[in-house]
């Protein structure tokens, strides 16, 4: 189960996901936890656990001692169920797990804001027409749409991410002439997909400061964090480039790098 659960985490924390994305992702999650929600799923998981305690000499898994209901807080003449077998104590247990996964999957991932954020982003990346443009009333749809087929005639893309590199690679005249995909992108980004970036920028920051705060200034530490954030871009620089530009400042570091 942890397993699944981790493909998703990571799935979700991707720097490229979209929110059609994620929510397939969702949905591939949920259909797998629903089938091992059985009997078969169950017996396998307790022979893999038995089979362990006694590869490694623990404790032999039992039932447990199960308290007895007081006899004021009965009602009807049914009697208290206790379970006699491993299985029978620990199936339901089981069941529940599986239960709460999938009712946290739907209602965390079934927010009508979600839905919303889907269909403009579809919209952005297919220029299928969507009911939610009259939401947004600055806008204007048949621009709009008529934006979108150009700029999918000339470019590729697949993510806001990618739309978002090509319109900031374009000459300012020309991305003059996308200005409602401008627009539309800018509301796509007001809530991103993801939050891998702002809980990298968090920790990253933390552990520099834990480490290096007390040994440089703020402008460093900024500096700092860019780079240690994105590392990516880093590795694509020209290291040696750099030191020369460096070296070639002033004439002490000329002497000292010698060149």
């Amino acid at each position: 189960i942890m397993e699944i659960l981790e493909c998703l985490n990571v799935a979700l924390q991707g720097r490229e996901q979209t929110i059609s994305g994620l929510l397939a992702s969702v949905q591939r999650t949920h259909d797998a936890i629903q089938k091992l929600r059985c009997d078969t799923s169950f017996e396998r998981v307790l022979a893999t656990t038995i089979h362990l305690v006694e590869k490694y000499e623990l404790k032999e898994v039992t039932v447990p001692r199960q308290p007895n209901i007081p006899k004021r807080l009965q009602h009807g003449p049914t009697e208290q169920f206790h379970a006699k077998t491993v299985k029978e104590y620990y199936c339901p247990q089981y069941f529940q797990i599986m239960d709460i996964i999938s009712t946290q999957l739907i209602q965390r991932f079934a927010q009508e804001g979600l839905l919303v954020y889907e269909k403009l982003e579809h919209y952005l990346l297919t220029g299928q027409a969507s009911e939610v443009l009259p939401q947004y009333p600055e806008i204007e749809y048949h621009l709009l749409s008529a934006q979108i087929t150009t700029l999918s005639s000339v470019y590729k893309y697949t993510s806001v991410s990618e739309v978002v590199d090509i319109l900031r690679k374009m000459p300012a005249r020309e991305r003059c002439f996308f200005s409602q995909v401008q627009k539309i992108v800018r509301i796509l980004l007001t809530i991103p997909a993801s939050s891998c970036e702002a809980e990298r920028s968090f920790s990253a920051l933390r552990r520099l400061k834990t480490w290096l705060r007390s040994t440089m200034t703020q402008k460093r530490l900024n500096h700092v964090a860019i780079c240690n954030i994105h590392r990516d871009i880093m590795d694509k620089l020209d290291i040696e480039a750099i030191a020369k530009e460096f070296a070639m400042c002033c004439d002490r570091r000329k002497k000292v790098f010698r060149f």
